[in-house]
């Protein structure tokens, strides 16, 4: 117990450490970003992207082995569909994502499940000249996200053989952070204003609980399943109704 405590503390420092770099880092960039030229540009853009993140299972891994379950992987994939508003230097960007696990299921040792939907809206500033080519953008995101998780000890042939198996579910509601940057290339056309983007986003999300619901019906605080840890996505969409205002004449990135 003792050393779980300990464990937990060194998580919770570790945590505030990396989070106090990251504040740190963006504070210098958003103060060296004022010595740049400005100038308005703005416009929307979609995206379509697939995501990658880390999570954190060792204390459920542990408990699965204890009660003869299948292990889950720390690693999940997913998509998301989102918008992109820029404004001058500012970026409004809301979104929808799903994840899932992705745990290798062995069809002799049963099987997990692990599913978020998540809700999201971030606001980003971007550091280089608006009417580059480029956004390079810190931004802060609050998410709203469902998790679903379900496992079974084996697989079952049949229906009857099914309602024998040994299964659960648990899920619950959580309002993580998410402190990262995104880095955007656009390709405009200057007569129509519309053009085609890419966008790599990556950062660190915190502050979940491990708060569950058993089996729709027995709340437990120590599911042992994390979804903090690091992100990262690759998407590419359309833009579209940009404007140029005050434009200045100079090179572009």
């Amino acid at each position: 117990m003792v050393t779980s405590e300990n464990d937990h503390s060194l998580k919770i420092k570790v945590t505030i450490m990396k989070t106090m770099q990251l504040f740190t880092v963006l504070f210098f960039l958003f103060g060296a970003s004022t010595f740049l030229q400005a100038q308005e540009f703005d416009g929307k853009a979609s995206f379509f992207a697939a995501q990658f993140q880390k999570m954190d299972v060792d204390d459920y891994n542990t408990q699965a082995l204890t009660l003869g379950q299948p292990e889950l992987s720390s690693n999940m994939f997913g998509f998301s569909l989102d918008w992109m508003e820029v404004e001058g230097r500012w970026l409004n960007s809301p979104g929808f994502s799903f994840f899932y696990d992705l745990t290798n299921h062995d069809d002799n040792q049963g099987s997990n499940r692990l599913h978020v939907f998540s809700a999201d809206y971030g606001w980003g500033y971007n550091l280089l000249k608006p009417n580059s080519k480029w956004i390079v953008a810190p931004e802060i995101m609050v998410t709203i996200q469902h998790h679903q998780f379900k496992t079974t000890a084996d697989d079952a042939d049949n229906l009857i053989q099914a309602q024998t198996v040994d299964n659960f579910t648990m899920s619950r509601w959580d309002f993580p952070v998410r402190l990262g940057a995104q880095i955007v290339r656009t390709w405009i056309n200057d007569e129509t204003n519309d053009g085609f983007v890419i966008r790599l986003r990556g950062g660190y999300q915190l502050g979940d609980t491990d708060r569950w619901k058993y089996n729709d019906a027995v709340r437990t605080d120590n599911g042992g399943i994390s979804t903090e840890g690091f992100y990262i996505s690759l998407g590419i969409g359309g833009f579209n109704g940009a404007k140029k205002k005050n434009s200045i004449e100079g090179s572009k990135l």
